[in-house]
């Protein structure tokens, strides 16, 4: 069983093996159970409506001894959170970002409704600097779809040798104030 405390099992013969726990906190590989966990460990982070696996690498002291194995950025956005970015153009930062050391393996959308009142909107998911990076094209996200939105392939670099946020970029037909109405759940699969 996965308790929000790290639990390691001990033998006289080959010391302490690896555990499993969660919480809400990134990993701080120089701070308390993070040091005391042996290679091997296995953390889940929840992280809003998802959240990743790490598994600890080597025993260094730092951050990067955890490492994201897998597990899914998922967050539910709607017009209203989305900044004006003048003209056609709406953003959104999510609140938790792709951790180092991930792989972003595909980007879709779940129970979309619409962002309707102008003529049309698209959707990109970038990094702050490369607008698309984690998908290809411009997916409409004007009309309803019941089930699952592909957002299509990863355009950038899957791996992440930094951190990184994420940032929804909505492009509608003329002005983004005149887009009304729209939601959807924006999930990012981590390998």
């Amino acid at each position: 069983m996965i308790t929000s405390e790290l639990s390691v099992y001990q033998n006289g013969i080959t010391g302490a093996g690896p555990g499993d726990w969660f919480g809400l906190d990134a990993p701080d590989g120089d701070a308390g159970a993070w040091v005391e966990a042996p290679v091997g460990s296995r953390y889940f982070r929840k992280m809003g409506e998802g959240g990743v696996w790490f598994t600890k690498v080597s025993a260094t002291g730092k951050d990067n001894d955890w490492r994201p194995t897998h597990g899914a950025i998922v967050q539910t956005v709607a017009v209203a959170d989305f900044t004006d970015g003048g003209a056609a153009v709406g953003t959104l930062v999510l609140d938790y970002g792709i951790p180092l050391g991930a792989t972003v393996v595909r980007s879709f959308l779940l129970a979309l409704t619409g962002f309707t009142g102008n003529t049309s909107c698209t959707l990109t998911v970038g990094d702050g600097t490369d607008p698309d990076r984690y998908n290809t094209g411009t997916p409409s996200i004007f009309t309803t779809a019941a089930g699952e939105t592909d957002l299509g392939a990863i355009s950038g670099t899957a791996y992440h040798t930094a951190a990184k946020s994420v940032t929804l970029t909505a492009t509608s037909g003329s002005d983004w104030g005149a887009v009304t109405a729209g939601q959807a759940t924006i999930v990012i699969v981590l390998g």
